[in-house]
């Protein structure tokens, strides 16, 4: 009696086909590598677009005569006008203004003697904006036949032009003797006078003892750095001043001012520059006996009660005889 085979373990049950025998699996397909170089450039790509873009877009925008600058707009007091101002910056016109160089533009406008300081801003497409800052006057000075705007720290800014009219707040201070060699150009040199700050200086200190005084002013004369004449309507006669006790001796003045009138009714000047003495200068000789000094103690309090301790008299002052020049 035959013996059954074993069925193979791959043959299907339930009598369908006959499954193919076992193969192993063909090799996979071998990949090809991409070149070296077109890795590199697809690495680059994106930082040379990065760089390359804004790189072209610039170049354009330096060239592009849109761009030109072409006009100027300034905002100043008005002693600095747009057309100066272009015609400063003329050699500058045309040239691309992203590209314009503030410093050079700053150079130019510096050159105006009203200049104090500038800023400066581009406004595309072909704008310059240009905001003055000016020197501010403080005073007037006389020099010799001419005439200067200072600053109240004794800058010289420029000459009054023919036509100019300063204002009548404005203080007259006139030089003598004292003209530096710089106001042959006071523009370019900037020429410092130290007699116009002390000159203002004494001027306000005489306010806050006499406002009318100063407010009626006419003209101060610096006789030196240190040494000013007084001319103003409110006085018949000219006030020598100093730079101490400016308020304090005008406050004595003012006391003994209706006796001064009184007794002296011709004087050049009346002299305060001494600590304790009023020195009248006449002009013509006083009346026999009369002394032009006045003497008087040097006041310690209120402008009011430092007047009421001079003496009424003042002959019963005088100790001491000036000269008639004073």
């Amino acid at each position: 009696m035959s013996q059954a085979l074993p069925q193979p373990a791959f043959a299907p049950t339930g009598g369908g086909p006959a499954a193919p025998p076992y193969r192993r699996a063909a090799a996979a397909p071998r990949r090809r590598r991409r070149s070296l170089w077109l890795k590199l450039l697809q690495r680059s790509a994106l930082p040379l677009l990065a760089l390359g873009v804004p790189a072209m877009l610039t170049f354009w925008v330096l060239r592009a005569p849109q761009f030109a600058f072409a006009e100027v707009q300034v905002e100043s007091s008005g002693r600095v006008s747009a057309g100066w101002a272009r015609s400063a910056l003329a050699p500058l016109l045309g040239g691309n203004l992203l590209a314009l160089p503030l410093a050079a533009a700053d150079a130019r406008l510096r050159q105006h003697p009203w200049v104090a300081a500038v800023d400066l801003h581009k406004e595309l497409p072909h704008t310059l904006r240009i905001t003055v800052r000016e020197r501010q006057a403080g005073a007037v000075v006389e020099i010799g036949q001419q005439r200067f705007w200072v600053e109240a720290s004794g800058r010289l800014i420029a000459p009054l032009a023919p036509g100019d009219e300063a204002p009548a707040a404005l203080p007259r201070v006139r030089l003598e003797g004292m003209a530096p060699a710089a106001t042959s150009d006071p523009a370019a040199s900037a020429a410092e006078l130290p007699a116009v700050p002390a000159a203002l200086a004494v001027l306000a200190e005489l306010a806050t003892a006499e406002p009318g005084w100063r407010a009626e002013l006419e003209r101060i004369t610096a006789l030196s750095e240190e040494d000013f004449a007084l001319s103003t309507q409110a006085l018949p006669f000219p006030l020598l001043l100093g730079t101490q006790d400016v308020a304090a001796r005008a406050r004595v003045l003012a006391g003994l001012l209706p006796q001064v009138v009184a007794r002296y009714p011709h004087l050049d000047a009346v002299d305060l520059r001494f600590s304790r003495r009023l020195v009248l200068v006449p002009g013509k000789p006083p009346a026999a006996g009369a002394s032009t000094t006045a003497e008087y103690a040097e006041p310690v309090a209120g402008g009011a009660a430092a007047a009421a301790d001079v003496p009424a008299n003042m002959d019963e002052l005088g100790q001491e005889e000036v000269s008639q020049d004073g």
